[in-house]
């Protein structure tokens, strides 16, 4: 294995260009630095996670997932972000993004990575069986030819190492014995690490100089964002205009469960199924769902439709707020049961003792026997007594 990824020989560029944007080259990998948590700067957090889709054509990133998530859900996340708004995932981190700085957007019609689970896997299939999109799966140890991608992540880290050095980047005498523990120099959270990852793709993409565009005519430009810009007005485009919303759905996260009487349970949420959904009660479901949005999940069906489910009346109450809040509310309300609880366990003492003084003062004033022979007359006697 190392013979074939290091020692190989290569005769010129394997990769296969395209002349219209497109086709993305998608791959992943762990950053070159250690986090710290946001809500406590003081525990490290580990590694991040970074998934990059690369325009074939014009070199452009077209789309970025930057988390502690790895796998299908990661990748799916990358592919919606390379089909999506880029000023409007910019905003989010504080960032003000001229459109022409970063102009892709819309669902690649071909995506071509290596055969990591995640790119060969049940998501990403569902995906291209909906869309339509070619998938090319490389040969192992075959980085050669999706080469763009491959470059991107160098550029990316190599951007902020020099900046970084101290601060949680690792240097290359990693794992080796008596090297620095990079942990204890971490200093950036994952929303902080994000921001510098799109600052250094905008970069890239508005400045870098491209080197191998000799498969364009001359009058090309050589920039990324320019030349995406150029391919595309002059109509060479095969990307794939896709409902924003319901690519956003396809692309979240998933989970299992079983479907009762009383619906889907996800985190202790229930959710009911809308009127006439073809499932039966006992059945195991797949369902996607948004911990920024607990309003609805998104049942799986069999057609691969994705059957929104609302919550149940008896959880109504964390309509939509995001999975973080219901965590909040959660335990005030747990806090406030169990205030209510000393309350109930206070009052049900006190209400003993009084019952117990009750009964005490009875028996000292009970006769020794009782007549039981005219209790209806005695029960007359009575009512006359009381008015």
């Amino acid at each position: 294995t190392a013979y074939q990824r290091n020692n190989r020989p290569l005769y010129g560029s394997a990769m296969q260009y395209r002349e219209s944007v497109g086709c993305y080259q998608v791959d992943e990998t762990q950053g070159d630095i250690y986090l710290v948590s946001k809500w406590d700067r003081s525990k490290v957090i580990g590694r991040p996670n970074v998934y990059l889709a690369i325009d074939t054509a014009s070199g452009l990133i077209a789309g970025v997932y930057v988390g502690l998530d790895a796998g299908e859900t990661a990748l799916m996340a990358c592919i919606a972000n390379a089909a999506g708004d880029k000023a409007t995932y910019c905003a989010a981190y504080g960032i003000d993004l001229s459109p022409a700085d970063w102009p892709s957007r819309g669902l690649p019609s071909e995506i071509i990575s290596d055969r990591g689970g995640e790119f060969v896997g049940e998501r990403i299939n569902e995906l291209c069986i909906c869309y339509g999109i070619d998938r090319q799966a490389l040969p192992p140890f075959r980085a050669e030819e999706k080469p763009l991608v491959e470059r991107a992540m160098d550029l990316i880290q190599d951007s902020y190492k020099s900046m970084l050095r101290g601060r949680g980047v690792i240097g290359d005498d990693v794992g080796e014995r008596w090297a620095t523990d990079y942990r204890q120099q971490a200093i950036l959270t994952l929303d902080e690490y994000t921001a510098i990852v799109i600052h250094t793709i905008i970069a890239l993409n508005k400045g870098r100089v491209l080197t191998d565009i000799g498969h364009l005519p001359v009058d090309a430009p050589n920039t990324p964002a320019a030349l995406w810009k150029w391919l595309v007005d002059r109509g060479k485009s095969t990307l794939l205009d896709v409902d924003a919303g319901e690519l956003y759905r396809r692309a979240l996260p998933r989970a299992s469960g079983k479907l009762t009487r009383k619906g889907i349970v996800w985190n202790g949420l229930r959710y009911l199924l809308e009127r006439g959904a073809e499932l039966t009660v006992g059945a195991k479901v797949e369902y996607a769902y948004d911990a920024q949005d607990t309003s609805h999940i998104y049942v799986v069906g069999k057609d691969k439709r994705l059957i929104p489910c609302s919550l149940a009346p008896s959880s109504s109450r964390y309509d939509g707020y995001d999975m973080a809040d219901v965590a909040v509310m959660r335990r005030e309300e747990a806090e406030k049961e169990k205030a209510a609880r000393q309350t109930e366990l206070e009052a049900r003492v006190a209400m003993r003792s009084e019952i117990e003084r009750i009964i005490r003062q009875a028996e000292e004033q009970s006769p020794g026997s009782r007549d039981i022979s005219e209790i209806q007359r005695h029960r007359t006697n009575e009512r006359r007594r009381l008015t």
